[in-house]
């Protein structure tokens, strides 16, 4: 009755890399030039490292390496038959240069002191290559390996081996996308076959170890546990037509005890099932929604408890109707058995509506009128760019200015009528901003339709003294500012400068600009405003916000109002510290470093890091209490059973392995008094199967979410910093984010411990708040430098000296770039430890 299973498809490679290639390393020892009279002898030798042991994990390129002030040389004919051609310090390659192996390999890209470090490729006689990320000639960071045979693999790297977040493409056509360890898969992770076979869940030394579905292409699957690339522990087979089986499993055969059920029968009244308050869906969580009872959709009229050993059925008798009322399919199961629309509805947990940001703008509202300009003239700027022209950026884009379009009412030839009155439009060199939309990701038609779709935009209330309005687009993902004639001015002074920056640094936390347009309204005056990047969209609910700028002169917000989820606190009220996963503190201090050494060259102050805080578990009342939100039990963290508590469903776990199975291990003859005995105890162990099968102690890997992701927080160190590479660390929500690689500044896992880097002013402010935390607590951070356009003017100078005769020169936010940018890269290495 229960069928074989279909044979599972072999890992492409198991999956890991052969170490086909190896690559050359310059040695710390004195390269001779051409002219030296160094004996050929003593000319160094090749350092091979296996080059397809890859993995690892650094954001950004170190700018040490910049060839800037270097001497550049003539190509260097070395007497081993290597040649140089480039930055050349202390007889060393330094700064940028070639280097030409006799074998025909070479690697263009960064040096420092004679080892490849920054950004470089390196190419193998075979033709294969790495492109990407190398610290002090390791292949580490983010870069690509492409090998002869279409291999590629495009991700993390640490000391020439996959670690951390990546994808591998084989050249059979198999594909991993997940957590690598130490050049293996290792962590959650997905891998597709060829064939369509597919299995999404954890990984260890390359093999599926842990908790996974795995889906044939025929439509069987298996939900449960594994052990070295078998099904071992429990789990649940599923057949195409819904008929299934839930139980014990042992070296990917049915080993122990088990209940095996014909296909589900709907009921006929089943539509647009939404989960009833309180049913349980794939995730393990209890559905908020007012909707149907799972337990309504079906009826389960037939069901065989078996025993099985080493997959050879032992005995099986008919389930008792008690039993059918008391067992609860798995959720895959019953979506199995949907085979409509209303699935989709049905696996849909309804969220929490959290409250939103701004205020919706309607018609009659005082910026209808200009959200209407703004979104036509958004839509035309980008419709009329020509997809076909993809060429480079010249001198002259940075010049190019489209001359005032008129958008009358009534309409043109190239213009739709429109609701609002006449109006001018403007656009600031189209093809640099299309640029920079394709440098950060930012697709046309989802752009166009983010800001212009048919939804309102959202207008917000202005967060500092600047007096601009912000829009926000619908979905979260972009801000429109008005701006100052000023700020337009210094945006396109350093709009060069910021390009080259940003497409040379790929983890750069400053702020992503996507358009520069101007409005003209009919007898009106003139309204400048630039696109920009939201740091905080995301799907996490962000319950603080800080604007943090490493000064305390009036730093702190009034304590007198409430504070909200939207409320943007200040340095003095950060009241917490933060420890990241290993390695990434010093990742952030030196990517601000570099992005403020770009704003001192700009002559730019003023400027802030905003910081959002998702706290991963609001179950603790106090902690929910001081945070203004409902206690809610974090997402994710339950079973799938409504029926039973964790201690409960352990314990009948217990009983099913122990109590139930243990006395029915011997086979005997039918029809003997031992048998029936046996027989007899299987029947009244009913009760405990039933609590037993209902507890399944994984996790749906095929519908998990950003939400399901961060609410499994990851262990710590002694040191109280996330466990790398674990379910709920920075990697594993990258890749349930839909993102190739960690992005610096999003969804980075943290721990907050209580701690005032800055003292609380009580004379000038008074009593401090109470504390937010009583201990540490797992917290996901989202964060970046806004506010880079202001000048430090005639204006900024007179304030700071104005402000210096009654405080401390340090305690002004205004000062000039070098003190300010020096003052907050101090601030960050106290608030991140």
């Amino acid at each position: 009755m229960s069928g074989p299973e279909t044979p599972r498809p072999a890992l492409s490679e198991d999956p890991q890399l052969v170490k086909s290639e190896t690559y050359k390393e310059v040695p710390e020892a004195t390269i001779p030039d051409a002219t030296s009279s160094t004996n050929p002898s003593d000319s160094f030798g090749d350092s091979a490292v296996a080059a397809d042991k890859n993995s690892g994990r650094s954001y950004f390129s170190s700018d040490s390496s910049a060839s800037a002030g270097l001497p550049k040389s003539k190509t260097r004919q070395l007497p081993n038959g290597d040649s140089y051609e480039g930055g050349w310090q202390n007889g060393h390659p330094e700064g940028t240069g070639l280097y030409r192996w006799a074998d025909g390999s070479h690697y263009e890209g960064s040096w420092l002191a004679g080892k490849k470090h920054g950004r470089g490729m390196y190419q193998w006689p075979s033709g294969a290559q790495y492109e990407g990320d190398w610290v002090h000639g390791f292949m580490q960071g983010v870069g690509t390996y492409k090998s002869k045979d279409g291999t590629q693999y495009a991700g993390s790297w640490l000391r020439d081996e996959k670690h951390g977040l990546g994808t591998k493409k084989y050249a059979n056509g198999d594909m991993y996308e997940g957590l690598w360890k130490n050049g293996k898969p290792g962590g959650p992770g997905m891998y597709r076959w060829i064939d369509k076979s597919e299995y999404n869940g954890e990984w260890v030394q390359g093999r599926m170890h842990g908790r996974g579905t795995f889906i044939w292409p025929t439509g069987e699957r298996y939900d449960g546990e594994w052990t070295e690339g078998r099904e071992n522990g429990r789990g649940v087979f599923t057949w195409a037509d819904s008929s299934f089986f839930d139980g014990l499993w042992a070296v990917g055969l049915k080993h122990g005890i088990g209940v095996w059920s014909p296909p589900l029968e709907l009921k006929k009244d089943v539509h647009s099932p939404t989960p009833k308050k309180g049913s349980v869906t794939e995730t393990g969580v209890e559905s908020e929604g007012e909707g149907v009872d799972l337990k309504d959709l079906y009826t389960i009229r037939r069901m065989m408890l078996q025993e099985y050993s080493e997959g050879q059925l032992l005995r099986e008798e008919v389930a008792s109707q008690t039993f059918c009322a008391q067992y609860q399919p798995p959720y895959s199961v019953l979506m199995s058995a949907i085979k409509s629309k209303d699935a989709k509805k049905l696996k849909r947990k309804k969220k929490k509506k959290q409250k939103q940001v701004g205020e919706t703008i309607f018609k009659g509202h005082r910026s209808y009128d200009l959200m209407v300009n703004l979104q036509l003239g958004i839509r035309w700027s980008v419709g009329r760019m020509n997809p076909a022209d993809d060429r480079d950026i010249n001198s002259n884009d940075f010049t190019q200015v489209i001359g005032e379009r008129s958008f009358p009412r009534e309409g043109s030839d190239e213009t739709p009528p429109h609701p609002s009155g006449d109006f001018k439009w403007k656009d600031y060199y189209p093809m640099v901003f299309r640029k920079l939309r394709e440098r950060f990701g930012i697709d046309a038609g989802l752009y166009v339709n983010s800001l212009c779709g048919d939804a309102a935009l959202r207008e917000l209330s202005s967060p500092g003294k600047s007096g601009s309005i912000f829009f926000l687009s619908q979905d979260d993902r972009f801000i429109i500012k008005t701006m100052k004639k000023e700020e337009m001015t210094k945006l396109r002074q350093m709009l060069p400068k910021y390009l080259a920056h940003v497409q040379q640094h790929q983890h750069t936390l400053l702020t992503k600009f996507f358009g520069l347009h101007r409005i003209k309204p009919h007898k009106g005056r003139k309204v400048r405003f630039v696109v920009m990047g939201n740091l905080l969209a995301t799907d996490l609910h962000i319950q603080r916000r800080f604007d943090l700028k490493g000064s305390w002169l009036g730093r702190y917000t009034d304590k007198s109002k409430q504070v909200e989820e939207t409320t943007i606190l200040k340095d003095l009220d950060l009241d917490v510290v933060f420890k990241l996963e290993s390695g990434w503190r010093d990742k952030m201090l030196e990517q601000i470093r570099v992005d403020c050494q770009l704003l001192e060259v700009l002559g730019v102050m003023d400027y802030s890091l905003l910081l959002g805080v998702h706290f991963r578990d609001t179950s603790n009342p106090a902690l929910a209490a001081k945070l203004a939100v409902q206690s809610e039990v974090s997402q994710d963290s339950g079973t799938e059973t409504e029926m039973f508590d964790d201690k409960t469903a352990r314990s009948a776990h217990l009983t099913l392995t122990g109590e139930v199975s243990g006395p029915l291990s011997s086979v005997e003859e039918e029809g003997s008094s031992a048998s029936k005995q046996k027989q007899t105890t299987l029947v009244s162990k009913e009760g405990a199967i039933a609590k037993a099968l209902n507890y399944r102690p994984w996790k749906a890997h095929t519908n998990r979410s950003l939400q399901t992701v961060a609410a499994s927080r990851p262990g710590r160190t002694m040191s109280l910093r996330p466990i790398s590479y674990a379910e709920g660390s920075t990697d594993a929500m990258a890749q349930i984010d839909g993102l190739g690689t960690v992005a610096l500044g999003s969804n980075i896992a943290a721990t907050a411990i209580p701690h005032r880097v800055m003292s609380w002013p009580d004379k000038e402010a008074g009593e401090a708040r109470p504390t937010l935390l009583d201990g540490p607590a797992d917290v996901v951070l989202h964060f970046g430098v806004i506010d880079i356009l202001q000048d430090y003017n005639v204006t900024k100078q007179v304030e700071h000296s104005f402000k210096s005769l009654y405080h401390t020169a340090k305690s002004i936010s205004s000062c000039d770039p070098i003190a300010y940018s020096k003052r907050l890269q101090k601030y960050m290495e106290q608030v991140f430890l």
